[in-house]
């Protein structure tokens, strides 16, 4: 038991401790990533609410979720960020099972490295942009997302390579009557619904980082 929670120790202290100058953030950085990950539609439960009030079923299932992010920091402690996702997906409606609907992401956050100077650096995010919600049939539609989120990066043995895990939240007004009629009809949620839902991104990725001060 000791020589394992000395084994635990150890590796903290290395992940913790002294850290080659390469292996943190230092300022006027630049780092270019690519992620993927499942995407956990209405946290909320605000179709699971329709549906019991309705008695109808209207599904959408976690949808494999692909994007990038590109972060210029400001300093050590502080990033501003372009994030980008898209989900190709299919929802069941109470009228088309299979229902084409794709849903993207554009925001700009500002990033905080919470332990800059380590070769393990979490972090948290904050910011907000666009949706866009594309149906299989008529116009997309697009609305204001704010998101926030945190993770953790890990330099991988080189000054440039990072792997990165998150979990990022997004909110959203989902208000039906922005959509064309015919989506209307084949969402089968009636013109009236408009609420708030809760999207969840879990994602990895890894960034290629560069320049620096």
């Amino acid at each position: 038991m000791w020589r394992c929670l000395r084994g635990w120790v150890a590796i903290a202290g290395i992940l913790l401790g002294s850290t080659p100058a390469w292996a943190q953030y230092t300022g006027q950085e630049q780092a270019l990533g690519f992620f993927f990950g499942p995407s956990l539609y209405d946290v909320g439960g605000t179709f699971d609410d329709f549906n019991r009030t309705h008695n109808v079923n209207f599904d959408r299932p976690p949808e494999a979720t692909f994007g990038m992010t590109f972060e210029y920091t400001i300093t050590k402690w502080i990033g501003l960020e372009f994030f980008g996702s898209v989900s190709f997906g299919d929802i069941d409606t109470p009228v088309i099972i299979g229902y084409d609907f794709d849903h993207w992401n554009f925001t700009g956050n500002v990033v905080v490295h919470l332990m800059p100077d380590h070769r393990v650096v979490p972090y948290v995010t904050l910011g907000a942009g666009a949706a866009i919600l594309v149906p299989g049939t008529g116009r997309s539609v697009t609305t204001s997302v704010l998101n926030v989120g945190a993770g953790v990066e890990t330099f991988l043995g080189t000054p440039h390579w990072v792997f990165r895990a998150e979990v990022r939240a997004f909110n959203f007004r989902f208000d039906v009557s922005k959509f064309a009629g015919v989506t209307q009809q084949d969402l089968g949620l009636g013109p009236t619904f408009n609420e708030r839902q809760t999207n969840v991104l879990v994602n990895l990725g890894v960034r290629y980082k560069f320049g620096g001060s």
